[in-house]
């Protein structure tokens, strides 16, 4: 989509939340372990648990991102990707190298 509407001079910007009080991450884990069963997964049940409970500790206030997501919407300027928090950003630089290299 970025690049096909270029030509029109629209910029398309991808905001990547980070661990907000939503609700979105609860159902997200309840779903995931509806049909998750450590006999045909990789992800093993305990593993996804330990990750979704150590996240959900640090969930943070969604007010922050409503503000940053009005900052970057509104601003004529910006990345392509925008991960809110920095902390975030932070941590996706460093677990999806390759990936991240792919979008710059």
């Amino acid at each position: 989509m970025r690049y096909e509407l270029q030509p029109f001079d629209i910029k398309v910007q991808i905001i990547n939340p980070g661990v907000y009080r939503t609700g979105f991450n609860e159902r997200m884990a309840e779903t995931a372990f509806r049909w998750l069963d450590d006999a045909k997964n990789f992800t093993k049940r305990a593993a996804l648990r330990a990750l979704f409970d150590a996240a959900l500790k640090d969930e943070r206030d969604p007010d922050e991102l409503i503000s940053a997501m009005i900052e970057i919407v509104q601003s004529d300027t910006g990345k392509f990707r925008n991960v809110v928090p920095l902390a975030a950003e932070k941590f996706l630089r460093e677990n999806e190298k390759d990936a991240w290299e792919l979008m710059i």
